[in-house]
């Protein structure tokens, strides 16, 4: 019938199909079902299923009825350690029954950090076991976002508690109804809204393993940690930077056995804890539509009694190439660099501003710190310039 706000309406035309999915020729069902461009987050797409008629009885008035079931799928992507793979929604998940140790080859824990687990999303094989649908992208939503959110911010500050608490944001989808949510899937029998948001945090020497109270469909995800100094303390430096990657979790202890799996191609974080009583700087940074400069914001919070009068505050620019795997704290050289003075009043935010002559160009990714000198815990650590306005 017709593709339009990133939805296929029914009936679904092969140039329907071709036109969200931006495919160019190609126009057999085999190859639009395999398409690298098919979003797997939209609830109605292509699955593995030996089924050849999923309309009767799933279909009415020109929509899929809510009780059909077709596109959960019921013979991909089933977990590799048991469970029912009814629940799937077209992805592999594997999850396991213990955390274990973060240095020991083979656990979920070991896995998780190394990025060696993820979801597949397992499109149809053809032949009878596996058959292309045509139907299947009846009401397919290409513009589907992921449905269990990301971490609110890298930088954290150690409370009055000892505690940090990781923020999480939700997303919110324009189409709710097209769009996969986690009470779609189900491991081990369970849905996915029943499980609770993990964060582990590691370095060269330690890691550390926190759960959330809540679930993800209680919406109070946010994972609070224990009281503990060495979050933000190490060595002298009274700021930390660790590694971070979340996980879903069906219970709140990871010493005890559940069920534990990844989230989908989720890459590890770098987070910063500093500790209270200290001086920090927050730094945010965007470029201007030309493109030829980048407006800074630096807050600087000073949570001691003390003042510091003519404090140099210094900036930095970095520019990495986009292919690059090399942090920007460890990257040699920069795009530009300065020292501003002011006078940091005593429990306070003091806010500096700032313009740099610095070009945007397509392949490199700019980033940006701040720190106070000669207060180590200061810095902003490396946030990236915004240069959204130049992508598509």
């Amino acid at each position: 019938m017709s593709y339009s706000s990133g939805i296929i309406q029914a009936p679904v035309s092969i140039s329907d199909i071709q036109n969200a999915l931006g495919v160019v020729g190609g126009g057999d069902l085999g190859t639009l079902c395999v398409a690298s461009t098919i979003n797997p987050w939209a609830k109605y797409k292509p699955v593995r299923s030996q089924v050849i008629d999923t309309v009767t009885g799933q279909w009415e008035n020109n929509a899929w009825k809510n009780s059909a079931t077709w596109w959960k799928n019921t013979q991909a992507g089933s977990a590799t350690q048991g469970g029912n793979p009814t629940g799937s929604c077209g992805f592999h998940i594997e999850y396991f029954t213990g955390f274990g140790a973060y240095t020991s080859t083979g656990t979920f824990a070991y896995k998780l950090i190394n990025g060696l687990l993820g979801w597949a999303y397992e499109k149809p094989a053809g032949g009878s076991q596996s058959p292309y649908r045509q139907q299947d992208f009846a009401q397919y939503y290409h513009n589907a976002i992921v449905p269990y959110g990301e971490l609110g911010t890298n930088e954290y500050h150690l409370g009055q508690d000892d505690k940090v608490e990781f923020q999480w944001a939700l997303p919110i989808s324009q189409y709710p109804a097209l769009n996969l949510a986690l009470s779609d899937f189900a491991i081990n029998g369970t849905s996915l809204a029943e499980f609770h948001l993990g964060v582990i945090l590691w370095d060269n020497s330690t890691s550390k393993v926190f759960i959330s109270s809540g679930t993800f469909g209680s919406g109070d995800i946010n994972v609070e940690t224990d009281s503990d100094q060495s979050l933000a303390i190490k060595g002298t430096a009274r700021q930390r930077t660790w590694n971070l990657m979340p996980f879903f979790s069906l219970g709140t202890d990871p010493n005890s056995q559940g069920v534990f799996l990844s989230m989908a191609n989720v890459t590890p974080s770098q987070v910063t804890i500093m500790m209270h009583g200290s001086i920090y700087c927050i730094v945010m940074a965007e470029f201007n539509q030309a493109g030829t400069s980048i407006s800074y914001t630096i807050d600087v919070v000073n949570e001691t009694t003390s003042a510091r009068t003519n404090a140099s505050i210094y900036v930095e620019i970095k520019k990495i190439p986009a292919s690059s795997i090399t942090p920007p704290e460890e990257w040699s050289g920069d795009v530009y660099h300065t020292y501003i003075t002011r006078t940091i009043a005593a429990s306070t935010t003091t806010r500096v501003t700032g313009t740099a002559s610095v070009t945007y160009e397509q392949d490199y990714i700019y980033w940006i710190m701040a720190r106070v000198e000669n207060v180590s815990e200061s810095t902003s650590g490396y946030e990236q310039v915004d240069a959204d306005i130049f992508r598509p």
